[in-house]
C-alpha cells in the first residue's frame, strides 16, 4: 500500500508541475527573433539596424526598453566611449513608434512605445543607430568590437 500511495503522489506531482510549468511558459514575454544589420562606414562609424519581433504574451505593457552599451572598459581598465545617435524606430511596415533616448550610465536607454496605449500580443520594433568611433584603428591592423545583442533588457 505504502509503494502505491507514493507512485499516485508522484503522478500528481508530474501533473502539476507540468501544468504549473505550461502555464507560467504561456504568460511569459519572449524574443522570437532578433536580427541586426551592421553597414560599416569608411569613417569608422556603424549604422546598425536592429529588427525585434518581441512576444508580449498574456501581457499588457506599453512598449520595450533597448539599452545599447555606449561606454566600455578596456583591458587596461580605461573607460571609453562610442557615441550612440537613434535615428528612428518603426514598426514592419515602416510607421514610426514613439521613443524616448536616456542616458542611464554605460548605456543609452531607448524607451519606446506610449504611456497612454498598452500593447499585447506580437510587435516588430525595427531600431536604426549609428555608432561613432566604432573602428579601432592600430598600426598593423583595424578591429570592431560591437556586441550585437547586448546585455540590457526590460
Amino acid at each position: 500500500m505504502n509503494s502505491v500511495k507514493k507512485y499516485v503522489f508522484l503522478i500528481i506531482a508530474v501533473i502539476t508541475l507540468t501544468i504549473g510549468a505550461n502555464a507560467f511558459a504561456a504568460t511569459g514575454e519572449a524574443i522570437d527573433n532578433f536580427q541586426t544589420s551592421i553597414l560599416v562606414n569608411t569613417d569608422g562609424s556603424l549604422n546598425v539596424t536592429e529588427t525585434i519581433t518581441y512576444n508580449f504574451g498574456d501581457s499588457m505593457k506599453h512598449g520595450i526598453i533597448r539599452d545599447i552599451q555606449d561606454t566600455f572598459t578596456n583591458q587596461d581598465g580605461k573607460n571609453f566611449k562610442k557615441p550612440v545617435e537613434v535615428v528612428r524606430v518603426i514598426n514592419e511596415l515602416n510607421v514610426p513608434y514613439n521613443f524616448v533616448v536616456t542616458g542611464n550610465g554605460a548605456f543609452r536607454s531607448v524607451k519606446i512605445g506610449d504611456a497612454d496605449t498598452l500593447v499585447s500580443d506580437t510587435k516588430v520594433y525595427v531600431i536604426e543607430y549609428k555608432v561613432t568611433g566604432a573602428i579601432e584603428r592600430f598600426s598593423d591592423h583595424d578591429e570592431i568590437y560591437w556586441n550585437v545583442t547586448g546585455n540590457g533588457w526590460e
